[in-house]
């Protein structure tokens, strides 16, 4: 039995995951801001799960929204701030047992090379769009690790030089995550429902914040507005595929997260941007839903786990 526990800026997920990757119990939680009282939320939701194990933890795998080095500690966040602390050995010395820590996205990517959407691949990349990007590399059947040990950013590719700024600790301007994240929809929702003020955006605004999820829901009842908010976004996501196949030339390109529950609505204006910039035999890649949803998280951190020396 091994633990994953996937933290993300807004929400820590975790499961006990039992033979043949089965999600044997779930537990999730809102994150706390701060560094100390996340390290203690891990500890108990790791904790609580392994109570209701039939049999000894094994190891715990944490996907953290943040650059990791090989030690597991924590080089730079942009959402949770960890910047400087040993995940690993914290976590180790609490809950006595293996512990493995690695960026969520490279956990996502991991699961879905694994077990889901990229599977049949050998090279994949994963993205996964949700409040901001993340996502990871599997080159050759190995994670994309860089000199530091941390994995790529992907959601921090430049995609608009003179963007607007990046959410959170980045200090750039432009980037994919700044422009096809989940903040990035629901800022420009907000400008159209300012532009409109009796349209349905402008409407569904009087009743609670314009999130991605309003749009999304809008633009699959038919709302060509939020349609074309996504197909903005999607471009943008398709500026970034287009750069990491000139870098990486992976043979599919795996796009989870929150955001991807629309699928070709914002899929087909990636995909079409993304083949007519990036140069051949890049260009080639396919460019696909991720199939473990929600999971991809809790499951990449379970296979890392059983991978952890003891």
């Amino acid at each position: 039995m091994v633990v994953g526990v996937d933290v993300g800026g807004t929400k820590i997920a975790a499961a006990l995951v039992g033979p043949g990757h089965r999600l044997l119990t779930s537990r999730r939680m809102s994150t706390p801001p701060e560094s100390d009282a996340l390290l203690v939320a891990i500890e108990n939701i790791a904790s609580e799960l392994a109570r209701d194990s039939p049999e000894p933890i094994a190891a715990v795998g944490v996907g953290v929204p943040c650059v990791v080095d090989r030690a597991g500690r924590v080089l730079w966040g942009n959402h949770v701030d960890l910047d400087g602390v040993n995940v690993r050995d914290e976590l180790r010395a609490r809950l006595g047992c293996p512990v493995v820590v690695l960026n969520d996205g490279e956990m996502a990517a991991l699961a879905e090379a694994t077990l889901g959407a990229a599977r049949d691949y050998e090279s994949s990349v994963t993205l996964t769009l949700g409040t901001g990007i993340g996502g990871g590399a599997v080159i050759r059947g190995g994670l994309l690790l860089g000199g530091h040990g941390g994995g790529p950013e992907l959601g921090h590719v430049v995609v608009e030089a003179d963007g607007p700024p990046c959410p959170g600790r980045c200090p750039s301007r432009g980037c994919v995550e700044a422009m096809a994240s989940g903040t990035a929809v629901a800022r420009e929702a907000a400008a159209a429902a300012a532009s409109d003020p009796d349209g349905p955006l402008a409407r569904a605004g009087r009743h609670g914040p314009l999130t991605a999820d309003v749009v999304a829901e809008l633009a699959l009842a038919g709302d060509a507005r939020c349609e074309e908010i996504l197909a903005r976004a999607g471009r943008y996501l398709g500026v970034a595929l287009a750069g990491l196949a000139n870098v990486l030339s992976p043979e599919v390109f795996v796009i989870g997260g929150g955001m991807s529950a629309v699928g070709e609505l914002i899929l087909a204006p990636a995909r079409d941007e993304y083949r007519r910039r990036a140069i051949p035999p890049a260009a080639g890649a396919s460019v696909v839903r991720a199939a473990l949803g929600a999971d991809a998280g809790v499951l990449g951190a379970a296979l890392a786990a059983r991978e952890a020396p003891a």
